[in-house]
């Protein structure tokens, strides 16, 4: 029984991996306010204020979508230790916190696509490869330099 709903558990991660991988590609938090970005990107003051004003709206719903996928992961955690086991009740709640999960997911998407309005098709690639290279080379240096402890 307890076997089933975890592999209700991990199932739904598989499924939600996807939209989380994608939104990986691209930096987080305001790059845009980073003067080498800015200028590779060849930013103006329009399409600042546009990220601006875009990543405050964004980050509002994203605290209140978190807040809603830990309120329903709680009540999830609450189900499945209780004696006995209520599967029932546990798969029902495991659908009402992915269902918050993809409400949270479809958010930060849809940033990520109101970014790709904003910079266009080719400045938004440029980010990619910008961040990807950026990130590369920051794993080469902690293959490169291991930390000693």
């Amino acid at each position: 029984m307890l076997s089933k709903v975890f592999s209700i558990v991990v199932i739904g991660m598989i499924i939600t991996l996807p939209g989380a991988a994608i939104a990986q590609d691209v930096p987080s938090g305001k790059w845009w306010r980073n003067s080498r970005m800015s200028r590779h990107l060849n930013l103006n003051a329009r399409e600042i204020k546009q990220l601006d004003s875009a990543y405050i709206k964004n980050r509002r719903k994203l605290i209140q979508e978190k807040s809603r996928v830990e309120a329903e992961q709680f009540e999830l955690e609450n189900i499945i230790e209780n004696r006995p086991l209520d599967e029932n009740a546990a798969i029902k709640q495991f659908d009402r916190l992915e269902s918050k999960r993809e409400n949270l997911s479809r958010s930060r998407f849809n940033f990520l696509l109101e970014v790709r309005k904003i910079l266009g098709p080719d400045r938004f690639q440029d980010l990619k490869s910008l961040y990807q290279r950026s990130r590369g080379s920051k794993k080469g240096v902690r293959k490169n330099n291991p930390k000693i402890e």
